[in-house]
């Protein structure tokens, strides 16, 4: 369990990252280059991603929430070097 004043820096963390993505999205737009030729610009979000959060000597809690929290995403899969492996790099 986090510690109040911790879980409501990661509220707050996550609500203006969140914000952020989502002022990021652009509108389909559609440009007739010719008359009759038209191009369509299209943003979409993908269907799953896989992170890789890099923790070196410190644990990185928001660059996980910068790398993960986006608008529309469906599964995300996140791997990070281990307690037990640290040693070994």
């Amino acid at each position: 369990m986090l510690d109040g004043a911790v879980k409501e820096a990661f509220d707050v963390a996550y609500n203006n990252i969140y914000a952020f993505h989502a002022a990021q999205k652009t509108p389909e737009r559609i440009v007739e280059n010719m008359k009759g030729v038209q191009c369509k610009r299209v943003a979409r979000s993908i269907n799953s991603e896989g992170l890789y959060v890099s923790g070196g000597t410190a644990v990185l809690p928001s660059t996980t929430l910068m790398l993960s929290i986006d608008v529309g995403r469906g599964e995300v899969v996140m791997a990070m070097v281990s307690e037990r492996s640290r040693g070994m790099w």
